[in-house]
Parts: C-alpha cells; sequence; structure tokens
C-alpha cells in the first residue's frame, strides 16, 4: 500500500477531517500501517509531504480543510455539515487548552 492510498482509505474510514498525526494514529488503529511498505521514522512527516504535493499538484482527492491545526479531507466526501465542523474546532480548542495548561505547570 502506497502513503497515498493509506492516506485515502483512512480519512474515508475515519469519516471526518484529520491533521496528519491524527491520519497517522488512525492508520495504526485500522491495521493500514501494517500494509504501508515504507519502514522510515518519521512516517507523518512522509503523510504531510504526500498531502501537500498532491493538494499542490492540482486535481487532488484531498483538500485541506483548516489551517491551524492542518486538517485534511477528500474531495469526494465535502465536509460541509456546520455541525461536525463545529466538533473540530471545539476538539481543537480543547487540544489547545490541555498543551498550555500542561506547559504552565
Amino acid at each position: 500500500m502506497t502513503f497515498v492510498k493509506l492516506i485515502e482509505e483512512t480519512l474515508k474510514k475515519a469519516n471526518i477531517p484529520l491533521s496528519v498525526e491524527e491520519i497517522w494514529e488512525k492508520a495504526k488503529e485500522y491495521g493500514f500501517a501494517d500494509e504501508v511498505k515504507s519502514r522510515g521514522k518519521t512516517p507523518e512527516r512522509t503523510i504531510g509531504a504526500r498531502l501537500y504535493v498532491d493538494i499542490k499538484n492540482g486535481n487532488s482527492i484531498f483538500y485541506q480543510v483548516s489551517k491551524r491545526p492542518a486538517k485534511f479531507f477528500l474531495t469526494t466526501l465535502k465536509f460541509n455539515n456546520d455541525e461536525n465542523k463545529n466538533l473540530i474546532i471545539s476538539e481543537s480548542k480543547k487540544k489547545f487548552k490541555e498543551r498550555s495548561a500542561s506547559s504552565f505547570k
């Protein structure tokens, strides 16, 4: 399995936009990570690179939903539901608060 296929299958199964790190975590959870032929030390960076290059080249099956944090989804499953967008925003804020709180301890 290629990284592009791994990203595609992971986003299909998750059915919500995910960050690069979340894509890798979900891929491991779903068992897709074991099917990738690459055994590099930074698969998250490879996933990010594949996404950005694919989107930049045009006619991509992926698109970037948000910038901070950068979340990606499939163009075929357009993520236009306001309720789901609000869920992502609230999850992102929650994670930011957790990181901020832990850095001040």
